[in-house]
Formats: C-alpha cells, sequence, structure tokens
C-alpha cells in the first residue's frame, strides 16, 4: 500500500512536457457586458511524451480547433462566472474534458490545461 502511495504522489507531482513554446490565446468579450468587458486567456497543456511521443505534433496540428473551443467556452459565461473563486478550474476542467474528445485515443491524452494568463479587463 506505501509503495502504491508512493507512487501515485510521484505521479501528481511530476510535470510532463508541455506546449509552452505554442500557448493558445483568446480575446472575447464577456457576455453580458455588452462588448464593454473582456477577458484575455492563453492555455498550454501538459502531457507525458514519452507515453505519447506523437502527442505534441498532434496538438500543435489541431491548436486552431482549440482555440475555437477556448473562444466559445469564455464568450459563453458572464462576469460572475468568471470571477467565481472555482471558475479557472472549472474552465480547465471543461477544456481538458474536451480537448481530449478530439485526439484520437491511439495519439494519447492531455493531462492538464494550464492557464499563462488570465486577464480580466
Amino acid at each position: 500500500h506505501a509503495d502504491s502511495l508512493k507512487r501515485a504522489m510521484e505521479k501528481a507531482t511530476a510535470m510532463g512536457a508541455t506546449t509552452a513554446d505554442n500557448p493558445i490565446e483568446a480575446v472575447v468579450n464577456i457576455a453580458g457586458t455588452n462588448g464593454e468587458r473582456f477577458i484575455k486567456a492563453a492555455i498550454i497543456f501538459e502531457f507525458d511524451d514519452v507515453a505519447y511521443p506523437a502527442l505534441e505534433q498532434e496538438l500543435i496540428k489541431r491548436a486552431p480547433k482549440f482555440k475555437n473551443l477556448l473562444i466559445d467556452n469564455l464568450s459563453k459565461m458572464t462576469l460572475m462566472d468568471l470571477t467565481e473563486p472555482d471558475a479557472k478550474d472549472r474552465i480547465r476542467k471543461n477544456l481538458l474534458k474536451l480537448v481530449n474528445n478530439t485526439i484520437p485515443a491511439k495519439t494519447g491524452e492531455v493531462r492538464e490545461v494550464l492557464f499563462t494568463t488570465y486577464l480580466i479587463q
């Protein structure tokens, strides 16, 4: 039991490869603000490049689709939705699910969606 717990902790704290060189950015009007408020966000993906060596190229190839997912998700949200304490976490989890659903299973999966920018104006 102790060994499995140790392995789980190592996996949880290990940082995989990322798409930090190719962030996906979007600037979107916030719903319900009549175009007076906007959010600027940028995300990158964390993944296991050892287990899935072809995944990075697949993520780069699909970047326009992921940008569209980011824009669609953010543009539906109100200012209240975006400023709730768990807003970023909910957005990340939703994007993670959507992104992994667009990647062929044999290619791999994204481990985490990470914000590099999250600015509300």
